[in-house]
């Protein structure tokens, strides 16, 4: 069943590109969403070290004494944690988020070179194909349609591409380098 949802996937490079397309949307209005997150977390750091600072120089300046300090001192080093733990993880999920520039001629050039080479293969050359494509697939019991997300090796594996176009040898595209 998945095997033939994605032999009809690589037949549709329109189908493909469309998707492509929707998810690299998706992903640049996600990307938005997290600075606007991490422009209010940062600005909430901001405002705890302004205050941290006002309270350490009220005392170098003998306003408030050494009890009066720490409580509030303390409170606010328990609310930066949190505050820095999510700013850490924003900017991992934004550098990891990159959308990739992936072109329609690329897309078609990948399908052609694949639909070939589908017809002749045997049970561990299309499981190896599936790993290679699958990340995820999801099944929707009220329409019973299969949601399939995962990678089109087009970009970081164009070597492996080439290769596969020159020798026929779809073990090209499914051995790591």
């Amino acid at each position: 069943l998945t095997w033939n949802a994605v032999v009809k996937m690589l037949n549709n490079p329109k189908f493909l590109i469309s998707q492509l397309n929707k998810n690299k949307d998706l992903m640049e209005n996600n990307k938005t969403e997290e600075f606007e997150q991490l422009k209010i977390l940062e600005k909430q750091l901001s405002d705890l070290v302004k205050e941290e600072s006002r309270l350490i120089l009220a005392y170098q300046k003998g306003f408030m004494n050494e009890d009066d300090v720490k409580i509030p001192l303390n409170g606010i080093k328990d609310s930066k944690m949190p505050i820095i733990v999510n700013i850490g993880k924003l900017r991992e999920e934004l550098k990891d988020s990159k959308v990739m520039d992936i072109s329609q001629k690329d897309v078609k050039y990948f399908c052609k070179i694949i639909q070939s080479k589908l017809l002749n293969l045997n049970f561990e050359e299309k499981r190896q194909i599936l790993k290679l494509l699958i990340k995820e697939i999801l099944f929707d019991g009220v329409s019973k349609k299969l949601k399939i997300r995962g990678y089109l090796p087009i970009k970081k594996d164009y070597q492996k591409l080439l290769r596969l176009n020159q020798t026929g040898n779809i073990k090209d595209i499914i051995l790591k380098n």
